[in-house]
């Protein structure tokens, strides 16, 4: 709808309800059945190691911004661009059943 030129603005697109980024990992990890382990890091100390590990030879599937973006993202309020658009979405759970059969 929004594509076709019938309408325009700034429309937020997500799941109506958040869900903590942990349980999606959590949901992954079992859908591709590997063994895993998550291990809590002081988010200080996680900065520190990004920003450190700029300065090495290596690279990281993650950076120092990524990491601040993800502590920055809030929910939002998605209910009535969802219904201006005329969509429904999945939540990450039907997702993952879609994606990984």
């Amino acid at each position: 709808v929004a594509l076709d030129g019938k309408k325009s603005g700034l429309f937020h697109v997500a799941e109506s309800e958040a869900s903590p980024i942990r349980d999606l990992y959590f949901a992954v990890a079992k859908k591709v059945r590997k063994r895993t382990w998550f291990v809590p890091v002081p988010i200080w100390c996680a900065l520190l190691l990004l920003h450190l590990v700029r300065f090495l030879p290596i690279s990281l599937p993650i950076t120092r911004d990524n990491l601040l973006g993800l502590m920055r993202s809030a929910p939002c309020e998605v209910s009535k661009d969802l219904e201006a658009l005329g969509v429904t979405v999945r939540n990450y759970s039907a997702s993952l059943e879609g994606l990984l059969r």
